[in-house]
Order: C-alpha cells, then structure tokens, then sequence
C-alpha cells in the first residue's frame, strides 16, 4: 500500500503565527527543562518536559514550508529526541550536551521563522508598494484587498478579488471605446467584444481569459483549492496587465 504523502504547509501569515506560537510554548518548556537541572531535579518532571520539548520540535518541523526545512530545524529535531530520550534512561551528562546544543538549534530557527515573515512582507509589499499607477478607486480597492487576502492566506479570495480588479479593467475600457455601460453584458460577451474591435491584443486576451477562468472557479462552490503560488501569479499578472493600461 502507498504510503500517503504528507500535505507541505504554504508560507502565509497563518503559518508564520504557528511556528511562531509554537517556538514561543518551546521556549517555554526549554525553561521549565532548565530550571529542574538547576534546581528541583526530578527524573519525572524532567521526562514529561523532554516529551513535551520533542513534540513541539516535531510540530515546528512539520509546519515548516518546504524548502526552508534547513539543517537548523532537523537538528533541532535530532536533539530533542535525545534529550528526551536519555531522559528516560537517566543518562543527566547526555541530556546536558544534547540540550545545550538544542538551546542553540532554536535560536537559529527562531532566525529561520524571523527570514519567513521578511519573506512573506516582502514578496506582498513589493505589489502594494507600486500600485500608485492604479487611478480607478474601484480597480485599486479590488488589488489592495486581494493583496490583503494574499497576506491572510486567504488564496481563494484573493484570486477572486484579482480577477475583480481584470474586469473591473476591461469593462471601463469598453465604456471608453463602445460610450455604453457593460453591467448587462456577461464578463465572456464584453472580452469578445474588445477582442473583436482589437482593443483587447490576444496575449491580453489570453491573460482575461486566464484569471476570469481562475476567478469563476474560486467564486463558485467548484471545490476548487488555490495555493499560495496560484494566488500570488494571478495576481501579479492583473497587475501586470492593469500597467499595460
């Protein structure tokens, strides 16, 4: 029997706000481990700790998005396991050498978590920064509230607020070009039109065609799951192409 493949997180603010809550209960637990070696030594308080330390090195791992999973966080993993392993053999000088380098292990992963969030700011900021060109108040709500979206990992809503902001684009230049509103007309009808007239180029029309597909099937109840790379291209290109304008 296939052995089921393990779902990789995406990188989005959700993510980031679990490693770092996880990071800070482990901090938290590191403490108690400390102070029961220093002070109140019981093997039994040290093995709940040890377990407790091994668990949430194993969750901090497996919420890692790929490819971030760097040497720090497998030994932070490899450690833990020591730790709470020798725990339960009462083997302290063991415990002491594998949690000293553990201590270690999380500082550079906290440094990890830390480059994720620069990451994730960086990669929105880089869009909401040069969206000056956007003059329609319409148009620029829709891009600023996909790129909130995007921020939230709320993908599918982002997708739908980028292809908001397409139409949204291509119906104001049919009023230009037609002197008509397009409200009645069906988004496919008015992007027929404007292919027809040539005031829509066909790589433009195949870049619609792309995010209004895209938009239809996270608008609707299709089942259809966007992932953070989907989400964050789409948008990209309605920018792109609001630019082109």
């Amino acid at each position: 029997m296939a052995k089921a493949k393990k779902t990789v997180p995406d990188l989005d603010q959700d993510t980031v706000k679990t490693l770092k809550g996880l990071e800070a209960e482990l901090w938290n637990e590191i403490t108690k481990f400390q102070e029961s070696l220093d002070t109140s030594f019981s093997w039994s308080g040290l093995s709940t700790n040890a377990e407790t330390i091994y668990q949430l090195s194993g969750a901090i791992r497996d919420k890692m998005p790929e490819p971030t999973k760097r040497d720090a966080v497998k030994q932070l993993c490899q450690h833990a396991y020591f730790v709470n392993r020798y725990a339960s053999e009462k083997n302290r000088s063991t415990i002491e050498s594998n949690f000293t380098s553990l201590k270690i292990d999380l500082r550079n992963v906290e440094e990890e978590i830390l480059r994720l969030e620069k990451v994730l700011a960086g990669d929105i900021s880089r869009i909401e920064d040069n969206l000056d060109f956007v003059k329609d108040s319409v148009t620029r709500s829709y891009i600023e509230e996909s790129c909130k979206c995007l921020r939230a990992g709320a993908f599918r809503a982002s997708v739908v607020m980028a292809g908001c902001a397409l139409e949204s684009m291509v119906r104001a230049i049919y009023q230009q070009t037609k002197g008509t509103d397009s409200s009645r007309l069906p988004f496919s009808r008015v992007i027929q039109v404007l292919e027809e007239d040539r005031q829509l180029q066909p790589d433009e029309s195949a870049i619609v065609n792309i995010c209004r597909s895209f938009r239809n099937l996270t608008g609707h109840p299709s089942g259809f799951q966007s992932t953070k790379d989907e989400a964050s291209s789409l948008l990209s290109l309605t920018v792109e192409q609001l630019k082109k304008r």
